[in-house]
């Protein structure tokens, strides 16, 4: 769990490559806005069951919240300055764990089989974003978005 927020606002000179010729000033107001890019909250729980010997499910649930789309500093300017970026949508993910070890030979060697099921309920999300500022509004229809996977 957290809650990071940028703590500051800043000026950036844009120099040449001597360093000596300023090409241009940027600054950006980002103080209180929640950094993009990382879910704030992520938790996880899961539990392995072994109904027999050498053989185990692990089914394991995640929840992500609190999960701000990515943004350029620079776009945090005039009247967007200080503006909070787009919230993606909060999710889970279902995945099971299936296994099986045996033990071969006189050196106690396993041989394991293992099968790992992503996503079992098939949950469409959005595992990614960036607010694009397409007419200075951060929301869903300005930003580009990466979809998460389906089932696997």
């Amino acid at each position: 769990m957290g809650n990071w927020r940028w703590i500051s606002d800043g000026t950036a000179i844009v120099t040449d490559i001597s360093g000596s010729v300023i090409i241009d000033t940027l600054e950006f107001k980002a103080k209180g806005v929640k950094v993009g890019d990382a879910a704030q909250l992520q938790t996880s729980f899961g539990i392995r069951y072994a109904p027999i010997k050498g053989f185990y499910v692990s089914p394991r649930v995640t929840y992500f919240d609190h999960f701000y789309s990515d943004f350029d500093p620079e776009s945090l300017q005039g009247e967007n300055g200080n503006r909070q970026s787009w919230k993606i949508p909060a999710y889970y993910q279902l995945d099971i764990n299936l296994g099986y070890n045996h033990p071969i030979g006189q050196n106690k060697s396993i041989i394991g089989f293992k099968v790992n099921l992503i996503n079992v309920t098939n949950v469409v999300y959005i595992s990614d974003a960036r607010n694009n500022d397409v007419g200075n509004v951060f929301n869903a229809q300005s930003a580009g978005v990466y979809m998460g996977m389906g089932f696997r």
